[in-house]
């Protein structure tokens, strides 16, 4: 997503937690939008939106809505880097109920829900396939860490889990 009057992007991605072939894996989807508010030569600077799900087959749906920033680096005419960091509200549905014991001893239904704030960085290669004259298209390969320890822990790297993506992106 190269550098120029166009500032607003739209990126749709294929995202997976597992690259199991003939498995079925963690694999969902995911939309973000960016506005560059900074550039100078080939650096830009942009804000995020994401919202992305993944689901896990038989035991839970994640959907994390994101918000942060992303700094790309043009490496040429076509083709950038990126680098992004962004905070998450992650929203994990389970397929089941969970139960757990209150302090009289009693079990306590506590929902099938569970929600968390987590971090996120990542990084990403992105490549303009064709241009017109008010917009550019093209594809851009990426990956990511989340948390996904809905507070559990304290080391970000001990609960991070790693997110590829895949998308298309249309810049205007």
């Amino acid at each position: 997503m190269q550098n120029s009057s166009k500032r607003n992007s739209i990126l749709v991605s294929w995202e997976s937690l597992s690259l199991q072939v003939g498995v079925p894996s963690e694999t969902g989807g995911g939309i973000s939008y960016s506005r560059d508010f900074f550039t100078k030569g080939k650096h830009n600077f942009a804000l995020q939106t994401t919202a992305n799900f993944i689901y896990d087959p038989n035991t839970r749906i994640i959907y994390f809505f994101g918000l942060g920033a992303l700094y790309r680096y043009e490496v040429s005419e076509r083709s950038s880097l990126g680098l992004n960091i962004a905070g998450n509200y992650v929203h994990t549905h389970l397929s089941y109920e969970r139960f757990e014991y209150s302090s009289n001893g009693e079990i306590v239904n506590q929902g099938s829900d569970l929600h968390s704030f987590a971090p996120s960085i990542g990084m990403s290669y992105s490549y303009d396939i064709f241009k017109l004259k008010s917009s550019t298209f093209g594809v851009l390969l990426g990956t990511r860490l989340v948390g996904l320890d809905h507070g559990r822990y304290t080391n970000f790297f001990e609960a991070g889990k790693l997110n590829i993506s895949f998308g298309i992106f249309y810049k205007f």
